[in-house]
């Protein structure tokens, strides 16, 4: 949650953002596979992770991507980012420390 939307993954291949008041759709965005990592908000940014193992920075009002960067196992769980790192770890239990911007 982060401002007055909700972000959230789907099994659609979509990652949307919606109104936290009305539940109305601000944007999605097409990531063509299904994510299950719940989404990171800090600054402008939305982080989110697939479980084709990529990594994705989106403008929380636009929904447009600001960068990815793939690697190499699925991503189940939430990103994190402290200090300008976003710290993101994945299914066969390696952890990758990235550059938030």
């Amino acid at each position: 949650v982060g401002s007055g939307a909700v972000y959230v993954g789907s099994d659609d291949g979509f990652f949307y953002a919606v109104d936290a008041a009305t539940g109305e759709q601000h944007w999605r965005f097409e990531i063509g596979t299904p994510a299950f990592s719940s989404p990171t908000v800090a600054g402008d940014l939305v982080y989110m992770g697939t479980l084709d193992g990529e990594v994705n920075a989106l403008d929380i009002v636009t929904g447009t991507l600001r960068w990815h960067f793939a690697l190499d196992s699925a991503i189940y769980s939430s990103p994190t980012v402290d200090q300008g790192v976003l710290y993101v770890a994945t299914h066969d239990g390696a952890v990758y420390a990235l550059s938030d911007r």
